[in-house]
């Protein structure tokens, strides 16, 4: 499938699933922005996608933030209309999960700010530019919106029947 005169806009595209995201993108033909909230992981996938003959652009931008998501969609002007969206920013609370109970407010609002607030807002933004010529959005989630993550302590009886 082809993807030339496209352009991509690739949250969480400094790492894993979005890296990979990104590189497929450009190698199809896409002019790709590479979003990261490290300016150093996104700026190391935009060079591998240049040093293969790519468009690209690294862009650091904290996807919790709905000015900065703004910003980033505008900075990408200069690569022409967005005409897809791929929103693979997430984060989860560590390799060592908590239980439930030690989980903090703060850390359970910010979670949802960067997974689900950066999702809303990075399609929020670039929406008028898709509308008006076209395009598609991609969300991708872990396999926790799914099932919880193995590593989580459940004790028996907190466990619920739908958990089984």
């Amino acid at each position: 499938m082809s993807l030339t005169g496209s352009v991509v806009l690739v949250t969480g595209g400094g790492s894993g699933i979005g890296a990979a995201t990104a590189r497929l993108a450009a190698a199809r033909g896409a002019t790709v922005g590479v979003v990261d909230r490290s300016l150093e992981h996104a700026a190391a996938v935009a060079g591998s996608i240049e040093a293969s003959g790519g468009t690209t652009a690294a862009i650091e931008c904290d996807v919790a933030d709905d000015e900065a998501v703004a910003a980033a969609v505008r900075s990408m002007a200069g690569l022409g209309r967005i005409s897809g969206v791929v929103t693979s920013a997430g984060i989860f609370d560590g390799p060592d999960l908590q239980p439930l109970a030690g989980v903090t407010i703060d850390t359970f609002r910010h979670v949802l700010d960067v997974n689900l607030g950066g999702t809303f807002s990075a399609i929020k933004h670039s929406l008028p530019q898709l509308v008006d010529g076209g395009g598609s959005v991609v969300t991708i989630a872990s396999t926790a919106a799914l099932r919880g993550h193995g590593t989580a302590r459940v004790t028996p009886r907190a466990r619920v029947a739908s958990m089984r």
